[in-house]
């Protein structure tokens, strides 16, 4: 006698077509161990442009291969006229400067070179060997309306100022650097993001905030290279980091240099609000401003934040103030914010103790469970908060944690749940989620679409990289494209977005409460299906890639990674960028924290 394991039978979604054809439909053929790195598209000129990294054949952790080098391939939508365009390229994005060209990041060299989408030019080193010193994130610190800006370091503290302007011709011409400030201050152990080094310097569109050895924070305007002191005897300093106020927040937040309580590594002095606008400075208390990250993160918001102390010692405090009145009251130390609502409402938990979540009330003081039971905040909308029952990253769990995910409301009212299981990289689509599932080894993962009021799960693909599924046209064209890494199956691979069910068709309600109907209207329909011919009503496709009557619309705006910032998949890629370097300097005081707190049990 056999015995055998029942298991649920997979349920297929029902996909619509693609460039005329059923879905999945392949774009591009790549071998089994090469998949597209989703965060790396690009579509200008007609054309999609990606980055094609190989898996790591040793270890089946690792997202991609350190050692082979990633190419840049690019095809027309429907993968027409594959070109490989570069190889040793990491990174590729567009600026605002030059909407219609690609640009690439060698690291190895620090080149940053222009690309032909097209493949018919070679790659032009528009800006030769950009420094990448301090935090290796890549060419330079961040771009400008006037060019690059980049470090080039003196010393483990300090280095000059750059800016790459933009050469007139970008498919010839090359940058020539120019220092704009001779020694400008910074930390090898300072933390920070594109753009910025915490504590020390921020880039915006037209200007630049920067800390010198002579402790004096000044302004660098671009346009003209002029430079002006805002504030002497400044220690250290943060402002609204740029890739969430592009422009330049109104606020100022700096510590005096006048040492009130000596420390070695974080000497306290008196700290500071300033604002721009209307000027003038508020004591806000005396500490390190090196003990908070970015006292500014949610200054946007209304809220500064400040640490009295180290977060990890007993009794330590967090000050939060409420702009522009500045009222405030304390918490925990080791509070950790997640989200800022109108009324002076925060949901936060600890960086150190534990995953709950708390509702927490500014000025008031209150703070009360939000949920019951260990979870982390993985969205918002106006009234309530997403919450994933999954271990915090990344000592218990990584990516790849899967569990139940809930939309709790503030109000104290019954949450809901939205899936029976979910990861951090669920997409919302029409009342429904889409997102990888059972990722295993080598980030492999079952790309499904779970229906929110019903939490039923349908298998678009399998096989499919966790962190090569672009869901960004999902909303707009009913399309999710990702990478299959399957034996002959391998490739960039589009499909069609799911049919809508019935539930759609009446008006469904969002995971967010708001009523919607389906995305997936017929104007979307026909732009994945190609046009259809008026006498066999068979699809068909222009020589444009798209519908003759799709070729008068505007062109979809390229992805900027320049300094508007406008793409909100570069912008929740920048913000998740800076929080994964913040998890990282925070996970060796987790776990001490967490063997101290085993130890006395």
């Amino acid at each position: 006698m056999l015995l055998a394991c029942r298991t649920e039978p997979v349920v297929r979604a029902e996909l619509e077509e693609v460039c005329g054809a059923p879905s999945p439909f392949r774009v591009l053929p790549f071998a089994g161990d090469e998949v597209v790195r989703a965060s790396e598209t690009v579509r200008v000129q007609d054309r999609v442009v990606y980055v094609v990294s190989r898996l790591d054949p040793f270890d089946v952790d690792a997202v991609y291969s350190s050692d082979a080098a990633s190419t840049v391939w690019s095809a027309g939508p429907c993968g027409e006229a594959p070109q490989q365009l570069a190889s040793g390229i990491d990174d590729i994005f567009t600026v605002d400067v030059w909407p219609d060209l690609v640009l690439g990041c060698e690291k190895a060299t620090g080149n940053v070179v222009v690309l032909d989408p097209t493949g018919a030019a070679e790659p032009h080193v528009a800006f030769p060997a950009v420094p990448q010193f301090p935090l290796g994130i890549g060419c330079g610190l961040g771009w400008t309306d006037f060019g690059l800006l980049s470090l080039d370091a003196h010393d483990e503290e300090t280095g000059a100022l750059m800016l790459h302007p933009f050469p007139a011709d970008p498919r010839a011409g090359v940058s020539s650097p120019e220092v704009l400030l001779d020694a400008v201050r910074f930390a090898p152990s300072s933390g920070g993001g594109p753009g910025m080094i915490s504590g020390y310097l921020y880039t915006f569109r037209d200007h630049v905030l920067a800390l010198t050895p002579e402790e004096t924070l000044v302004r660098v305007e671009l346009a003209d290279r002029s430079v002006s002191t805002l504030q002497t005897d400044v220690a250290a300093f943060s402002a609204t980091p740029p890739f969430l106020a592009p422009e330049g927040g109104r606020y100022l937040v700096w510590q005096d240099a006048a040492v009130t309580k000596d420390d070695p590594s974080h000497p306290e002095g008196a700290i500071f609000l300033r604002d721009q606008v209307e000027g003038g400075d508020v004591l806000l208390g005396e500490t390190a401003l090196r003990w908070t990250f970015e006292p500014l993160w949610h200054g946007e918001s209304g809220l500064v934040q400040l640490n009295l102390g180290n977060p990890l010692a007993l009794g330590a405090r967090l000050r939060l103030f409420l702009l522009p009145e500045l009222d405030s009251v304390e918490f925990a130390g080791d509070l950790r914010l997640n989200a800022v609502f109108e009324g002076g409402r925060l949901v936060g938990g600890s960086l150190f103790r534990d995953d709950f979540i708390d509702l927490l009330e500014v000025p008031g003081g209150e703070r009360a469970r939000l949920f019951p039971r260990e979870a982390e905040y993985v969205g918002r909308d106006a009234d309530a908060v997403r919450l994933l029952e999954v271990p915090q990253c990344c000592i218990d769990s990584d990516f790849r944690a899967e569990g139940p995910l809930w939309r709790v409301p503030l109000d104290g009212s019954v949450a809901t749940q939205l899936a029976e299981r979910a990861t951090r990289f669920m997409t919302d689509w029409d009342g429904r989620l889409i997102g990888p599932l059972d990722a295993g080894a080598r980030w492999l993962s079952s790309l499904v679409v779970i229906d929110t009021e019903t939490r039923a799960e349908a298998r678009i693909d399998e096989s499919v990289h966790f962190h090569s599924i672009d869901a960004s046209r999902v909303n707009e064209e009913g399309i999710v494209s990702y990478s299959v890494a399957d034996g002959e199956r391998s490739g960039s691979t589009w499909s069609g977005c799911p049919r809508p069910s019935a539930a759609a068709n009446r008006g469904r309600r969002s995971p967010s409460g708001t009523s919607r109907s389906t995305s997936c209207a017929t104007a979307t329909v026909d732009r994945c299906r190609g046009c259809a011919d008026s006498a066999t009503d068979r699809p068909r496709r222009s020589e444009n890639y798209g519908c003759p009557e799709l070729d008068r619309e505007p062109r979809p705006r390229s992805v900027s990674r320049g300094p508007r910032w406008r793409d909100l998949r570069d912008m929740s890629s920048s913000l998740r960028e800076a929080r994964q370097r913040l998890e990282a300097e925070l996970i060796t005081t987790r776990l001490a924290a967490r063997l101290r707190r085993e130890s006395h049990e």
